[in-house]
């Protein structure tokens, strides 16, 4: 008579949602300080969110058959300042932030990752930002768009690019004074 299994009926939302939390995917952005010399004043790292964004672009693009999505063939670095909280709920639209565009590369700088190793993907060489005046960095984020939207890479945009995706960020604290650089590897695992 105990032959009889309990079987469990799951939404496809809770569905994503029991993956996410067991793939668990995590990241830490490194960030090496440099003067305006190349000597290095400082080296940070400062543990991220994959924000909800972020885990849901994770589950559709690689296990999702009902909602299949693009890959993003580039992601991009976004410098925040100002008032900044990390939260789960953050989107591209809104970051939790307002993204800084005081630093002298004309558009975000690219996370050029490589493949997955050890279930971790990272950028092999840094990206750089260099500070055009006094720069006080509060938050840090990767942003992408799986459609390629040309406004992926522009700084400040939060809006043209509809199908923004925020796959993380981190509330940080970092202070640059006028042509001082930011090297920026960020390595996200599960």
């Amino acid at each position: 008579m105990d032959d009889f299994k309990r079987i469990e009926v799951v939404s496809d939302e809770n569905l994503k949602k029991r993956m996410a939390s067991l793939l668990d995917p995590r990241g830490v952005f490194q960030l090496v300080h440099r003067s305006r010399h190349g000597e290095i004043i400082s080296i940070d790292e400062f543990r991220n969110l994959v924000t909800n964004q972020g885990k849901n672009y994770i589950l559709d693009s690689a296990i999702s058959t009902n909602t299949p999505v693009s890959p993003v063939d580039n992601w991009y670095f976004i410098i925040i300042t100002g008032s900044f909280t990390a939260a789960a709920g953050s989107t591209y639209a809104s970051p939790g932030g307002t993204e800084d565009t005081g630093y002298d590369e004309t558009l975000r700088q690219e996370w050029d990752n490589g493949d997955s190793s050890s279930q971790a993907v990272s950028n092999g060489t840094a990206a750089t930002i260099t500070s055009t005046s006094t720069l006080t960095i509060t938050g840090i984020g990767v942003v992408g768009s799986p459609s390629g939207h040309a406004d992926a890479d522009t700084k400040g945009d939060t809006t043209s690019c509809t199908d923004g995706i925020l796959l993380s960020e981190s509330a940080v604290s970092k202070s640059l004074s006028a042509a001082e650089t930011l090297d920026i590897t960020y390595t996200l695992s599960c």
